[in-house]
């Protein structure tokens, strides 16, 4: 299936083809979809931790 149809919009394809040393930046829905498949156990749970911004 690699380089088919159905890895275009694989969150495993899209985290590993993302240019190195810039961050990967997923909106609340993505974030809430990864979380979903931790809880399956499809992906590893997700190591974010939230940090507020400093003034």
């Amino acid at each position: 299936m690699q380089y088919s149809d159905a890895c275009d919009d694989c969150i495993v394809s899209y985290l590993v083809s993302h240019d190195q040393g810039s961050p990967v930046i997923l909106n609340h829905d993505e974030k809430h979809a990864v979380d979903l498949l931790a809880d399956a156990g499809l992906v590893p749970p997700s190591r974010f931790e939230f940090r507020p911004r400093l003034a």
